[in-house]
């Protein structure tokens, strides 16, 4: 397990929070001495603001040989060591601090809770991270790694997509295409149809109803004239037979 994994079980955590690897205490050009803490993660809350403050460790010697740890009491509420699970024991660990494992899932959990602390508002670390970290919390020193994957992640599932889309869309197309080629079979066997009523093309027959409207009726009602006519005279035969 890396430090790496330990930080991004700490964001994982930490979710909800505006949290930060690699966190200056002050500028960079403070010279010698500058402390950096592993992680930071700030609670968004006017009532109960508080600053966690991480220390990680992957290893035994590294943790027993840290002796900067207290330096950074004065600049967070709470002050966590975090390291893969048993490599620090509880009963090893200050008082004033709280201790995180993360086990061999990636998945940080509370071992011991950190007391919190009231402190004075840590001007130079806010100040480090309004200035150089608000605009891009994946700025850390370690995390480039991180802003890579995400890089590469988010390209993968805009690939991922436009495959997708681009199949739907496919199959639309050729669903469409062939709805076309229905239409153009049906349509031509409609032309068929009124071409045997002397009818060349439906758009002319528009044109006819539009320009002889009158011609149209009067023809109508001539037909339906000499019918009757025609009828009046059966009838009137047949009268004509009975009596006799």
């Amino acid at each position: 397990m890396t430090e790496h994994d330990i930080i991004e079980a700490l964001r994982v955590k930490c979710a909800g929070d505006a949290f930060f690897d690699r966190a200056k205490l002050g500028p960079t050009w403070g010279g010698r001495g500058l402390r950096i803490m592993d992680a930071v993660s700030l609670r968004k809350s006017w009532a109960r603001p508080c600053i966690n403050g991480f220390e990680v460790k992957i290893t035994r010697p590294d943790f027993l040989r840290d002796e900067k740890w207290p330096d950074y009491l004065d600049v967070c509420n709470r002050f966590y060591w975090a390291c893969p699970k048993g490599l620090i024991k509880p009963d090893e660990i200050d008082k004033r601090c709280g201790l995180i494992w993360v086990n061999e899932k990636g998945i940080a959990h509370t071992r011991t809770a950190a007391r919190y602390r009231q402190i004075e508002p840590p001007d130079g670390l806010l100040m480090y991270l309004i200035m150089t970290r608000l605009d891009n919390p994946y700025k850390g020193l370690v995390d480039n790694r991180t802003t890579l994957k995400d890089w590469l992640g988010g390209k993968r599932d805009d690939a991922e997509l436009g495959r997708q889309v681009g199949g739907r869309m496919g199959k639309h197309i050729a669903e469409l295409s062939s709805e076309l080629e229905s239409l153009r079979l049906n349509h031509k066997e409609y032309e068929e149809t009124l071409k045997q009523f002397g009818i060349i093309s439906p758009w002319q027959l528009a044109a006819r109803l539009s320009e002889e409207p009158k011609a149209l009726v009067i023809q109508a009602l001539d037909h339906a004239l000499r019918s009757l006519t025609r009828a009046r005279k059966r009838l009137r035969g047949t009268s004509e037979q009975s009596d006799v």
